[in-house]
């Protein structure tokens, strides 16, 4: 299977599958995100998540944790307004660049809690993905 690693940050990197257009984004040990070659997770939990979100009807969509961004593009897809918060500018760039996140997803470089503290917004629903390092 030809692959291509790429590094877009230290300590993470982008494996491509030239064949098939799948694509894995690693934070170190840590698998962040796997696409196809459309930026449909090809992940059980997001799907997962997908479901359960389209079954409740949610419309607004405040998401803390990047990954990737295929939950959100699948969401922006179905017509949900969506909203991501990371601490990482290079996350946002990882996911429009390597797994089509749509420029329609609201992108915001914060922490998630602070995020929380400073917007009041009312949202369908709140999605935590997010880890951290100790």
């Amino acid at each position: 299977m030809p692959t291509n690693r790429i590094i877009p940050a230290p300590g993470h990197y982008i494996i491509q599958d030239s064949r098939t257009g799948k694509v894995s984004y690693w934070q170190k040990e840590y698998h962040q995100s796997a696409a196809d070659a459309h930026g449909v997770s090809t992940a059980d939990y997001i799907h997962a998540m997908y479901f359960f979100l389209m079954q409740a009807q949610a419309r607004d969509v405040l998401m803390i944790g990047c990954g990737g961004g295929t939950l959100a593009t699948m969401l922006v897809r179905s017509g949900v307004t969506v909203t991501v918060v990371d601490l990482h500018k290079f996350s946002f760039d990882i996911a429009r660049k390597y797994f089509h996140l749509p420029d329609a997803v609201a992108c915001h470089v914060a922490d998630g809690i602070q995020y929380l503290k400073d917007h009041r917004q009312r949202h369908d629903a709140i999605i935590l993905d997010a880890f951290g390092e100790i």
